[in-house]
């Protein structure tokens, strides 16, 4: 079969938190973020490989005796994801991603009297981190498509966070795309 190409735009939410030994107190909680940049698809057959770049903001929120830890992160990732074509427009994804930090920070607020205070955490975290990307996709109308993604961090992050105990990113997307060259059927 002839080879199609497409490229486009693409964001949307992130549902982050990191996976690591709670404390007896400790509860950790989703943080809501976002993905957003350009993807390229090459497709032969039922088969395609999509590179991507995004910026991407993800963490974690914990709470420990009415005090708030909000974990913030922003990565450059680079998923290269395999995308089989199960049935007309639908895909299964699975692929390796690469991200690069460019900042982290960590919010303390007490829910009683003090307010916020933030610090840079940069210097505490992993410059990079690999995961582990696997999902669906649906290919819609009007060049759009849908993706819902799990995104398995395999890197332990932790380079000088309190404790030794390894941290990595889990993070759940929900991405829209618009692809605006598709050429090839």
């Amino acid at each position: 079969g002839q080879a199609k190409l497409a490229m486009g735009i693409k964001g949307g939410l992130n549902l982050s938190t990191i996976d690591t030994k709670a404390g007896i107190n400790e509860n950790y909680g989703n943080s809501t973020g976002y993905h957003g940049g350009v993807f390229a698809t090459i497709k032969v057959a039922k088969i395609g490989i999509q590179p991507e770049i995004l910026f991407s903001k993800q963490g974690s929120v914990k709470e420990i005796a009415g005090v708030d830890y909000k974990k913030d992160f922003s990565y450059v990732n680079i998923p290269i994801i395999v995308k089989w074509y199960v049935l007309k427009g639908v895909n299964i994804q699975v692929g390796p991603q690469f991200g690069l930090l460019t900042s982290a920070t960590e919010e303390i607020a007490a829910t009683v009297g003090t307010g916020t205070v933030s610090s840079e955490i940069k210097d505490k975290t992993k410059n990079s981190d690999i995961s582990l990307c696997f999902g669906a996709g649906v290919d819609l109308p009007f060049k759009l498509n849908l993706d819902v993604r799990y995104v398995l961090g395999l890197t332990d992050i932790n380079e000088d966070m309190i404790n030794n105990d390894p941290i990595k990113n889990r993070v759940v997307q929900v991405s829209l795309g618009y692809r605006f060259l598709d050429k090839g059927n």
